[in-house]
């Protein structure tokens, strides 16, 4: 199958999911969303790996989960929080001590 009647599919497939949860509403929606958020963050983390970066994939992908679950999820906000200062923490320990 060449790469266009691949991407063709995954499209028409792709796009029937998400009217599929607009459709119906609420969490489908929101988790549907989520999942697609998630996807393309994960794509863009393996982009960077193969650059040279090392991401922190796990904890990004779950703070990416929660971000997009924002406006549902009433402790997203704390949880993003404390995230972020975990990211901050843990880079900063990781490589070279801060100049002083």
């Amino acid at each position: 199958m060449s790469d266009l009647a691949q991407r063709a599919i995954t499209a028409i497939i792709g796009a029937s999911l998400v009217i599929a949860a607009m459709w119906i509403g609420g969490w489908l929606f929101a988790a549907v969303i989520a999942l697609a958020a998630v996807l393309a963050q994960r794509e863009l983390y393996l982009l960077a790996a193969r650059g040279g970066a090392t991401p922190m994939m796990a904890l990004g992908l779950g703070l990416g989960a929660i971000a997009s679950l924002w406006s549902i999820l009433p402790w997203a906000f704390p949880a993003l929080v404390v995230g972020g200062l975990i990211v901050v923490l843990a880079k900063g320990y990781a490589g070279k001590p801060a100049a002083r």
